[in-house]
């Protein structure tokens, strides 16, 4: 009997052990989770790092680097701010006259223009990478009106798009190059238009001369284009008194080895500036100034 007793009380002993660690367990558990419910994940500091700051001109010192950090997209395209000794050999007017001539960018808003570290997530095939690089950045939003057919009411909602209508231009700091620009994703008419990344290109006034008079409100004149280029446009206009002619290629910023300059012959139709539409040409004669616009690049974004 004294044996079965003994038992007895062993098995008790052992079941308050378990019970007690048992609980332990749970309250340590309990506490853990508690913890871990007041501490940040990893993953929501990554989140919290991806999540969208809008480009402002606070975002940019006075010296033309970018103090806080800026990302499109959560995070695809992104600047940060370089290191307190870091500076760019290319000039911020050099930069500045590259970025706003961006045919990417033509008709937007310009934004904030400084110099940081570059990161682009998305890949896209003979574009380059892009990863801390020390680059200079314009930002410029396009704000339009669209003129869409009628949708349907039952047309699925499109996600959240908080850069819409971004655009940033960037060129590096140090050698031009590499050069690209990022379209973040939007919504245009209810439809959802991707991101793009791109080679960043340029579109500049280049040198021409008449071959001939003006004669039926039209000019026949020569333009150089520079290597890598493409005749992107020209415009034309003014008064019987005088009257300025600009012809506009696109090239690409980092040019390659694609041959020397060519010239290409053109008719410039004359047409006044800031007439309404369908007003008709000025009158030209042996009295009217023919001028050649500004060379160089053209700035194509408007200012806020």
């Amino acid at each position: 009997m004294k044996g079965a007793a003994g038992a007895t009380r062993a098995i008790a002993v052992v079941l308050v052990v378990i019970v007690a660690y048992v609980v332990g367990t749970s309250v340590a558990s309990q506490s853990r989770d508690a913890s871990a419910a007041t501490r940040p994940l990893a993953s929501d500091k990554a989140n919290l790092a991806r999540a969208f700051t809008a480009p402002t001109f606070a975002s940019v010192a006075s010296s033309g680097r970018f103090t806080k950090s800026v990302a499109l997209d959560h995070g695809v395209f992104s600047v940060v701010p370089p290191g307190r000794g870091t500076r760019p050999r290319i000039t911020s007017k050099k930069a500045a006259a590259m970025i706003w001539a961006s045919p990417k960018v033509q008709g937007a808003q310009a934004g904030p223009l400084g110099y940081g570290m570059v990161t682009v997530t998305l890949r896209r095939q003979g574009v380059p990478r892009i990863t801390r690089l020390l680059a200079w950045v314009g930002f410029a939003r396009h704000i339009a009106s669209y003129s869409c057919p009628e949708q349907s009411s039952a047309a699925p909602p499109l996600p959240a798009l908080p850069s819409d209508g971004y655009s940033a231009v960037v060129i590096g700091a140090v050698h031009g190059s590499p050069a690209v620009v990022y379209t973040a994703r939007s919504s245009v008419c209810g439809s959802l238009q991707p991101a793009t990344l791109t080679n960043a290109t340029e579109a500049i006034s280049i040198p021409w001369r008449p071959i001939s008079s003006a004669t039926n409100g039209a000019i026949e004149v020569e333009a150089t284009v520079p290597p890598c280029g493409t005749v992107a446009g020209i415009t034309s206009g003014g008064s019987s008194t005088s009257l300025t002619i600009t012809v506009a290629a696109t090239l690409p910023d980092v040019l390659s080895h694609c041959g020397g300059a060519r010239t290409v012959d053109e008719k410039v139709n004359f047409g006044p500036v800031g007439n309404p539409p369908g007003a008709p040409p000025p009158v030209v004669s042996g009295g009217t100034q023919i001028l050649h616009g500004q060379l160089g690049p053209l700035r194509l974004t408007v200012t806020g």
